[in-house]
């Protein structure tokens, strides 16, 4: 028997595995603006929509408003914020 820990089989189990693995919080569908957390998976991702989703930061888009998105997130003119 080996001391290693068991290993996600299936593959939700995997998919947030590796998420946490790599630091992000979720997942997003960003042409739909679309994304939930690690742990509301499969969340309303299902179907079809699931394989558009690419991993995801929670990210603060405005003051108070927040959502996940990519890793090449930048605000635009529109979701700049007021100083």
């Amino acid at each position: 028997m080996s001391d290693e820990p068991k290993q996600p089989t299936d593959v939700l189990a995997i998919l947030k595995a590796w998420l946490k693995e790599h630091g992000y919080d979720g997942l997003c569908e960003p042409t739909i603006e679309c994304g939930c957390g690690v742990d509301e998976l499969p969340g309303c991702c299902s179907g079809w929509i699931l394989q558009y989703c690419q991993p995801a930061y929670l990210r603060e888009v405005k003051p108070g408003e927040w959502r996940y998105m990519t890793p090449d997130w930048e605000p635009g003119k529109e979701e700049e914020w007021d100083e």
